[in-house]
């Protein structure tokens, strides 16, 4: 039996031949920054798309000019829209971009917010993030209409156990529990 640091029983696909170098699943918020002032006693923002998983995929398509994409899932209204336009101009992949419907104020579901001071001095950076029934958090397999995923038995508890180590939720591991034999390269 492999154990989970055994890399050998990967199969990577040359850059040449992947149609995409690197998929990350999870939340794009909209990241309000208020520059110079605080989130308190600020009048204006600066406005953003970011969060983890989004933000690695972004650096390899800014830096290393890497075929990238995101999967989530966002709710269609103007706030899902900018945080498209911006992830569309940041070069990463949309193909796996869902929409769920908007109910008009965010009951039901809504798009991430988050606001951001930046450090000063040996203050850090202070955040305060909005995600109460975000689109991203209702996220499941069945609603996405594809599978990402390729289920070799090795892989697939390398990912699982990767995906525990840095947080994922159980709407994000159901999808790795359920993916089907489908390959991106």
């Amino acid at each position: 039996m492999k154990s989970d640091r055994d890399l050998d029983a990967l199969e990577i696909a040359d850059k040449q031949s992947a149609t995409l170098n690197l998929v990350s699943l999870g939340e794009v918020m909209l990241r309000l920054d208020p520059g110079d002032m605080r989130i308190a006693t600020t009048r204006q923002f600066q406005v953003f798309e970011g969060v983890g998983e989004y933000s690695v995929a972004l650096g390899l398509r800014r830096c290393s000019a890497q075929r990238t994409a995101i999967v989530t899932v966002l709710a269609d209204n103007a706030a899902g829209r900018l945080v498209e336009d911006l992830v569309l101009q940041g070069g990463v992949d949309t193909r796996y971009l869902r929409w769920l419907p908007y109910d008009g104020v965010g009951r039901s579901r809504r798009n991430g917010l988050n606001f951001t001071d930046r450090a000063f001095g040996v203050r850090a950076a202070l955040g305060c993030s909005d995600r109460g029934n975000t689109a991203v958090s209702q996220i499941r397999s069945d609603r996405l209409g594809c599978n990402i995923f390729e289920c070799r038995s090795q892989v697939a508890s390398y990912r699982r156990h990767l995906l525990r180590a840095v947080g994922i939720d159980s709407a994000g591991m159901e999808l790795v529990n359920s993916a089907a034999p489908v390959s991106l390269v």
